[in-house]
């Protein structure tokens, strides 16, 4: 390929495929990075691939993949020449497949944001990272790939196809999976989604299909990391949460500050690290230590440090292991009387469970554990076909959660079909015709079919329970993002309405 010698293949992706070679004018192996057939011949790919070599051949940072030239072959076909870096994809870390001390990770978020701050203050964003586009060097050395879908924040003519959202779903943006405007802030939201999955070794959010996951990222809450893993530490678990806050503004608002408590981070857990096990310990791979003597001038212009100088300073406190006191072992009496006491409270909160409860103008109606436990003596085939309280709550809870899980799927169905036809707002009965969905998913769980308003700019309702629109049962969802508003369940008293109704029923 041009003066290049393909050795072999290192990857393929959605739109091409990436070779190792040699150049024989250098003698070093480079990486050149191809179309396929079919992309070569979309003019609008074309110029994303330009694109790419333009926005990365600005980039001159450690932690940035090098791209050292644009050059067409033989048959006048583009590719571009990248360093070969000898390692590994980040998401090898990520799967759980090789555990590192906690320092260590976060030194590779701490170089991803180093080089996503270089980018930005290229006015270049890069729109796509995740584990698999942080590459590991074999010295622990992380470098950014693949900015195929980098936004330069000078060029107001960016190119994108219609009714297409850019990014991976796992650690897409909630702005970026709704098609809104992006900036830096995008990228700190995909760092910390790559950072939650390389602590926990799991994806922030999962789902069976791409628009459930980004549905997720808009409007699920998330389960904090240390939830997940109880090990991962309260400073990093903090850093991960605010990184990945739904509303940008929420975020981290520049690269600096992100980088400052990184590091904090860092030294802090290096310090608990080499004070448990010991320096000599130290995995001979791992990032090396800042050096302490360069902190102790911390503060030392009389001003007061910041928060961040100051767990900084706390990081680096040097304990001997001989000097840690052994933990003290509680007395066989304590132990007993902690083991009565837990006792009392077990019998106390079962007393208080199975006891019948006096409702207002009836007579004493068994627990809800006692009816529990009935239930599962008796079962559904043996019991009696008279309803009761507890199982028309139970099964408008079921209708609720039916309810709201049509809903979000519909959504996305709806904001998709908003990129597709410009911006026009579809009908049910629009998105039944092109077999979009199908009748059972365009009803709520009492069988009413969902309304799609173009009021304060789309909203989904659910009819609910009444099924009648503008009361306080409705189901209200809104196609730009925010908080969905769902009614609460039945409450007793309601329930024993209804119930009382159905009983007078002939």
């Amino acid at each position: 390929m041009g003066r290049y010698i393909i050795v072999r293949q290192l990857g393929k992706g959605g739109m091409g495929e990436v070779l190792k070679a040699i150049d024989p004018d250098t003698n070093r192996h480079v990486a050149i990075k191809i179309l396929d057939a079919q992309a070569y011949e979309d003019k609008e790919a074309l110029q994303r691939f330009e694109r790419e070599a333009r926005n990365a051949m600005k980039l001159d940072h450690p932690n940035i993949a090098r791209i050292l030239s644009y050059e067409t072959d033989q048959h006048h076909q583009p590719f571009i020449v990248m360093e070969y870096i000898e390692g590994e994809p980040l998401d090898r870390f990520a799967r759980g497949g090789v555990e590192l001390p906690f320092s260590q990770l976060v030194d590779f978020i701490l170089q991803a944001a180093k080089g996503l701050e270089y980018a930005y203050r290229q006015a270049i964003i890069h729109r796509d990272i995740k584990p698999s586009n942080l590459l590991v060097t074999n010295d622990f050395c992380v470098k950014i790939i693949d900015f195929g879908l980098a936004k330069s924040l000078r060029d107001q003519s960016f190119l994108t196809a219609t009714g297409i959202v850019v990014g991976t779903p796992r650690y897409i943006a909630p702005e970026q999976a709704l098609g809104r405007t992006v900036d830096h802030r995008s990228d700190l939201y995909s760092l910390g989604a790559t950072f939650y999955e390389l602590v926990t070794h799991q994806c922030p959010f999962e789902g069976e299909t791409p628009m459930q996951i980004m549905l997720q990222h808009v409007n699920r809450q998330l389960t904090p990391p240390y939830l997940i893993n109880p090990r991962i530490p309260g400073d990093i678990s903090e850093i991960i949460c605010r990184m990945m806050e739904k509303d940008p503004n929420d975020r981290y608002q520049d690269y600096e500050t992100l980088i400052r408590d990184l590091e904090a981070a860092k030294i802090h857990r290096l310090a608990k690290e080499r004070r448990s096990s010991g320096a000599q310990d130290v995995h001979p791979g791992l990032a090396e230590t800042v050096v302490l003597d360069e902190l102790s001038d911390i503060g030392a212009s009389g001003a007061a440090p910041s928060p961040s100088a100051q767990y900084v300073q706390e990081g680096i406190v040097r304990v001997e292991q001989g000097e840690l006191p052994d933990e003290p072992s509680p007395s066989r009496a304590r132990v007993y009387i902690m083991v009565l006491v837990g006792m009392f409270i077990v019998v106390v909160a079962l007393l208080t469970a199975f006891a019948p409860r006096d409702e207002a103008g009836s007579e004493k109606r068994p627990s809800w554990l006692a009816q529990r436990i009935q239930n599962w003596l008796n079962p559904p085939g043996q019991q009696s076909a008279s309803p009761t309280v507890e199982n028309i709550i139970a099964e408008d809870k079921e209708k609720i959660e039916r309810t709201r899980q049509r809903m979000e799927a519909l959504l996305l169905t709806i904001i998709d079909y908003k990129r597709i036809h410009g911006g026009t707002l579809p009908t049910v009965r629009d998105l039944l015709a092109e077999k979009r969905i199908k009748e059972e998913d365009a009803r709520d769980g009492w069988g009413n079919r969902f309304v799609i308003s173009s009021e304060e700019g789309g909203k989904l309702i659910a009819l609910g329970r009444d099924g009648q629109e503008g009361t306080a049962d409705d189901f209200v969802f809104n196609v730009r993002g925010g908080s969905p508003r769902i009614p609460a369940p039945l409450s007793q008293s309601n329930a024993s309405i209804l119930l009382q109704k159905e009983e007078k029923t002939p």
